[in-house]
Formats: structure tokens, sequence, C-alpha cells
């Protein structure tokens, strides 16, 4: 049975005890009375319905009713109790929900930050490594056009320099052969 089925019951048992001791005091203490509550003709030591009102079942009626009360007010309360705790974990879970939200969306927003300079930075990196790359190219290129020519120029020197040559040895050599 819960705290509130409780609650209700000693609610009802006591204003069932209360109208009791209302029609008791209303009609003197020789008439017969009914139990309207359960709880009343147990405390009663074993007055039961139809029992005549005394003042001795009369003051216990009054006892069990004062405890009903205190018992309603204790369970009340409890439940008031259990309620406010459960409101507060309620509100503690939320600020902690709220919390986790907020940081991640900070972790979030500041992890998308650094993947943005990164990336521009990757970015920027590659472009000049490939401006270098390029100037780089295009100057080896120069180098090897300038070397190349250079390499034909000194060839064709050292060829028209053995060329003279040449001629000159077979122009001897034909002048020594027509002087023999």
């Amino acid at each position: 049975m819960g705290c509130g089925d409780v609650s209700v019951e000693l609610a009802a048992e006591l204003e069932a005890a209360r109208k009791e001791l209302e029609a008791t005091k209303k009609s003197g203490a020789s008439e017969p009375q009914k139990a309207a509550a359960p709880a009343a003709p147990a405390a009663a030591d074993g007055a039961g319905v139809g029992a005549i009102a005394t003042p001795d079942t009369q003051m216990q009626a009054v006892k069990v009713l004062g405890l009903a009360q205190e018992i309603a007010d204790r369970l009340t309360n409890e439940a008031k109790a259990e309620s406010m705790l459960h409101e507060d974990r309620s509100t503690a879970a939320e600020k902690q929900i709220n919390d986790a939200d907020a940081r991640s969306k900070a972790q979030l927003a500041d992890a998308q930050k650094k993947y943005d300079a990164q990336l521009h930075e990757a970015d920027t990196r590659s472009k000049k490594l490939v401006v270098d790359a390029e100037a780089k190219a295009r100057q080896t290129e120069t180098d090897a056009a300038s070397r190349a020519e250079a390499q034909v120029g000194q060839a064709q020197e050292k060829a028209a320099v053995l060329q003279s040559d040449a001629e000159k040895k077979h122009n001897v050599s034909l002048n020594t052969v027509k002087h023999q």
C-alpha cells in the first residue's frame, strides 16, 4: 500500500471518528452509538458496533483521533519531503544536462574553430609549396637550358677548332705528298 493510500484511508477514518465524536456529544453519553470507523472500535478495548459511548470510550476515540491525525500529518510531511526531494533531483538533473549541453556545444565550437584554422593553414602551406615548386621548376629549367646552350656553344667551338686542325693537317699532308 502506498503512502498516498494510507494517508487517504487515515483521513477518511479521522473524519468518521470526528463525526462519531460530534454525534456522541450531541446525543449524550447514555445513547447507543454506531461505529463509523473500523479503527475507533478496535482501539476502544472491544467496544463494537452499537456500544454505549462512555467518557472512557470518548477519551479513547479522542486519543485514536489524535494518533490518526499525527500519523496523517507525518505521512503528509514525508510525502511533501519526498516530493521536494524529487523536485530537487529533477532540477539538479536538468541543470546537469544543461551544463553538459553547454560544455559540449562549447567544445564543438572550439573544435570547429581549430579545424577551420588548421584547414586554412594547410591550404596556405600547400599553395605556398606549389608556388615554390613551380618557381624552382622554372629556375631549374632555365638553368638547364642555359647549361645546354653553353655546352652546345662549347661543343661547336671545339668542333670548329678540331675541323680547323683537321683541315690544316690535311693540307699539310697533301702538301707533303705533293712535294714528294
